[in-house]
């Protein structure tokens, strides 16, 4: 399988910073997207979960242990529900902080 690195253009690193050298495009894309036809779209969504680390820096482990549990899972799911279609990484961290709070 082709590495991440090789796969996608990463001009600001996040693609090879996200997912390490190890992983394969199409891991990296179920990962991610629960789909292997994803992969060119994992240099944007690197790029917006960056985004999250700079904007809550002293949140991380929160945001991380949030991420895990079934409650995103189940805003993901409202969200495009209503919306048509899934929410960017910023406004999907945003709902479940707010959520936790």
């Amino acid at each position: 399988m082709v590495a991440v690195q090789r796969a996608l253009p990463d001009v600001a690193g996040h693609v090879s910073t996200a997912f390490g050298s190890d992983m394969s495009a199409q891991e990296a894309s179920v990962m991610v997207t629960g789909s292997v036809h994803q992969a060119p779209m994992l240099s944007m969504w690197a790029s917006l979960f960056a985004e999250i680390e700079a904007i809550w820096p002293d949140k991380l482990d929160r945001i991380l242990k949030v991420l895990r549990r079934p409650v995103s899972a189940h805003a993901l799911s409202e969200f495009k529900s209503t919306h048509g279609v899934t929410p960017c990484p910023i406004v999907l961290v945003k709902l479940l902080l707010t959520d936790e709070a």
